[in-house]
């Protein structure tokens, strides 16, 4: 199984320019370690830095790629709400042989 930081890694796809192993590694801690809440953490802070930049001969609009970051940290925050739903208590009674008492007779088979 893939550690907590190798899954937050596979979430983001951000570089480790963009998100060093520290700054990850803080944001589990900070989110309990709950990973698609700190996977859209980081994706969030990200797109809170990018910007639109034109020279001469090159245009890059980030707004784009922000934009795109922003819903899927909004995805990701919906399935970490969904998966707290799904850990609640349950249990499930299962069929079985009915108890007996040991001193209890039993009839034939």
């Amino acid at each position: 199984m893939a550690s907590a930081l190798e899954q937050l890694r596979l979430l983001t796809r951000l570089s480790d320019d963009e998100l060093p192993d520290s700054e990850a590694e803080a944001l589990l801690e900070l989110t309990g370690h709950n990973v698609k809440l700190a996977a859209a953490d980081a994706l969030e802070a990200v797109a809170m830095t990018l910007t639109s930049v034109q020279s001469d001969d090159i245009s890059i609009d980030g707004s784009k790629r922000a934009s795109v970051l922003m819903a899927r940290a909004a995805r990701l925050r919906e399935q970490a709400a969904a998966a707290d739903e799904d850990d609640g208590f349950f249990f499930d009674v299962v069929g079985g042989v009915p108890a007996r008492p040991e001193l209890t007779e039993r009839g034939c088979w």
